[in-house]
């Protein structure tokens, strides 16, 4: 947001556009079956999900918009990720893998995993340490402690169906989640 960029993943490349204007600004070019992209300013870096053909995290630098390296995760449906300041970390969220990838982003490395029971979509933060992940063939949602990277309780979305997306409002403390064929919930 300080920089005022938006960056939009569009298969093959990302556009970063400017905020005010809302014209291309940059286009970072090299990428195959992205998903999300997640920044990080402190540490001058973007994150964009990848499936080449495995889990791939692309990395760029904010400033040059130039693709920088590649970290490999092994891992089976890269989808969205997010970082968490309070944990200074990006979260990856491998839909068929049922993992987490967790990545350091100023050493741009793979720092851990988190283990699921089903598949998962979206992942949020509190900003205190507990993460939340949509398992969404169950209609649950898996609470992480991001300190211990380990689901301490899963626990009812319903009416949510296969959610997909979510939020977290940190100042009354509820998430949101987007749900396939239903209204978002508040939990």
């Amino acid at each position: 947001p300080d920089a005022h960029r938006i960056y939009v993943p569009r298969g093959t490349h990302v556009q970063v556009l400017d905020e005010s204007t809302q014209k291309v600004v940059a286009d970072i070019p090299g990428m195959r079956g992205i998903h999300g992209v997640a920044i990080v300013p402190k540490a001058n870096r973007g994150f964009v999900t990848g499936n080449d053909p495995k889990g791939v995290i692309y990395v760029f630098d904010l400033k040059t918009n130039q693709m920088t390296s590649k970290i490999p995760t092994g891992e089976e449906d890269c989808d969205g990720l997010f970082y968490d300041p309070s944990t200074d970390r990006i979260y990856v969220q491998n839909g068929d893998s049922m993992t987490s990838t967790v990545i350091d982003p100023a050493a741009a490395k793979v720092v851990g995993t988190i283990k699921y029971a089903g598949p998962l979509e979206a992942g949020v933060s509190d900003g205190k340490g507990m993460l939340f992940v949509n398992l969404v063939d169950s209609a649950e949602v898996a609470e992480v402690d991001a300190k211990t990277l380990t689901v301490k309780t899963t626990f009812s979305a319903k009416p949510c169906q296969r959610g997909y997306g979510a939020a977290f409002d940190v100042a009354h403390r509820r998430l949101f989640l987007a749900c396939q064929g239903a209204m978002p919930v508040g939990v």
